[in-house]
């Protein structure tokens, strides 16, 4: 869920006013879809078969453009590739109360989703409304392709929304600001300015539902999530080493993301 954007460096690119107005178009049109679902959007109600692969793996991950499973990962738009991807996991015998303690130990992000998370912080909270700092960390390994690899850091804000609809708790977290490090072998705080550097991520929002269900005989709590992120076009010439990034590194950061949030609700059940 951190990573469903990641391309290989080609030459510095600002965001365009084109690919922000179709990302702000996209995200409007996935969250007016959520909200006009049953369960504000649960997606394993009607995509049994994600219910299946839960109980069969105990997480999922799939493209989820449109929010159509099992769709293409990435949407092209003008100047600009949007990524969706959903993911699923079952967390036994835990509460939705246990899972919000998880959720909001924001100072503990960047050990629960180490390494992923370098460093993590509660900047402000108006009741259920969160102000929270991530940087965002990948050493991204293209050997297979190139031979060579690079660290890519992001400092990160993120307003943060809860709710409770009809059993379900929700989570909407959209990214305020993100700005890409120059050189995070050097500085953790000399940036490329905000919808700058090499366009590997410019948008970030992940969508959380948990609501209680069963796997297996087994009380629990459900846990869905959905991320869609923007990030460069990308020339014709990088379409296959893009691919790489578009399918593979979504896929490993949802199912990462949920599996570690799921072992430590159990963990923390257990103490």
């Amino acid at each position: 869920m951190l990573w469903c954007s990641l391309a290989l460096p080609v030459c510095g690119v600002d965001l365009t006013e084109a690919a922000r107005k179709a990302f702000d178009e996209y995200v409007a049109r996935s969250e007016a879809a959520m909200n006009s679902e049953p369960g504000g959007g649960r997606v394993l109600d009607r995509v049994p078969e994600a219910r299946a692969r839960i109980e069969e793996r105990e997480v999922t991950a799939f493209p989820f453009a449109d929010r159509k499973p099992n769709s293409e990962a990435s949407v092209s738009v003008p100047d600009g590739l949007i990524n969706h991807w959903f993911g699923a996991t079952f967390i036994p015998n835990a509460t939705l109360a246990d899972l919000r303690a998880v959720m909001e130990d924001y100072a503990n992000y960047s050990r629960i989703y180490a390494p992923d998370v370098v460093e993590s912080k509660l900047v402000a909270r108006h009741g259920d409304d969160f102000d929270v700092f991530l940087r965002l960390f990948r050493q991204v390994r293209v050997k297979v392709l190139l031979g060579f690899g690079f660290p890519v850091e992001f400092n990160t804000r993120y307003r943060v929304q809860y709710s409770v609809i009809n059993g379900t708790l929700r989570i909407r977290s959209v990214s305020s600001r993100i700005a890409q490090v120059k050189d995070p072998k050097q500085s953790h705080t000399d940036e490329y300015a905000p919808d700058g550097g090499d366009g590997f991520l410019w948008r970030l929002n992940s969508y959380w539902r948990a609501y209680e269900g069963t796997s297996k005989g087994v009380k629990g709590v459900i846990l869905e999530s959905e991320a869609i992120s923007l990030s460069r076009s990308v020339p014709g010439f990088l379409e296959r080493m893009v691919t790489y990034f578009t399918t593979n590194f979504p896929r490993e950061s949802m199912e990462g993301t949920l599996r570690k949030t799921r072992d430590v609700v159990v963990a923390r059940r257990r103490r």
